[in-house]
């Protein structure tokens, strides 16, 4: 990946399925959402919006376009699993259906990450949680659900298995991605991921809908003036 120097893990290893987590993606979205934001604002003007067609993709949304160029970075929150409170490695699962979705935005030019806070506990869940960022790259319908174990105090991956495509980002990675981005203006924005949720809830990926409709966090960026 051009640009992108974070390491790629090639650590195996047997990871416990049976972990389980104390946190809900929309919890988790409570510390990601902030951090990355500020990750971003080094460089753009940053709108972060979790997307509905009714309100984001609404007639009045469309009509705020003023033709600026945009470029949109899209986010999924993971939720951190363990075998016990306080464990001081977590888990990070990231869906087959999950990964559909992300080669779904990558074909429209949009990149994705996902980010998980490095908690253990429900009492240590802040705001200011340390987050550990993954770069999401399927290859188009070779997807398998993935399983990592992260080191809380390092945010190092200890296992997963071999050629995963995932590598972890540090905020300088995150900002040249976001270069690769396609700029737009925003009612064109607006229908191209009205379009890819249609696709994902009637297309190809309706038979995993029992699974949960996974939506990202969409952060539209601008250029600083």
């Amino acid at each position: 990946m051009a640009g992108v120097t974070s390491r790629i893990s090639n650590i195996s290893g047997a990871i416990d399925f049976m972990a389980t987590s104390f946190l809900s993606e929309h919890s988790a979205e409570f510390c990601l959402v902030p951090s990355l934001c500020a990750i971003l604002e080094k460089q753009w003007l940053v709108t972060p919006v979790y997307f509905w067609s009714t309100r984001e993709g609404s007639r009045l949304a469309q009509e705020c376009d003023s033709g600026e160029q945009i470029t949109i970075l899209a986010m999924f929150a993971r939720r951190p699993k363990m075998s016990h409170a306080g464990d001081q490695t977590i888990q990070v699962k990231i869906n087959f259906s999950l990964q559909e979705r992300t080669q779904s935005l990558l074909e429209s030019g949009i990149p994705v990450l996902a980010g998980v806070p490095l908690v253990s506990s429900i009492l240590n869940f802040q705001i200011s949680s340390p987050c550990v960022w993954l770069r999401l790259t399927p290859s188009a319908g070779a997807y398998e659900d993935i399983y990592i174990e992260i080191d809380k105090r390092t945010g190092n991956i200890t296992r997963s298995k071999l050629g995963e495509p995932f590598c972890i980002l540090t905020p300088e990675d995150i900002r040249l991605l976001t270069q690769q981005s396609r700029s737009t203006v925003l009612s064109e924005a607006i229908q191209n991921i009205k379009g890819m949720g249609r696709k994902h809830n009637y297309g190809i990926s309706s038979r995993f809908l029992w699974f949960g409709n996974y939506k990202p966090v969409y952060f539209l960026l601008r250029k600083k003036r």
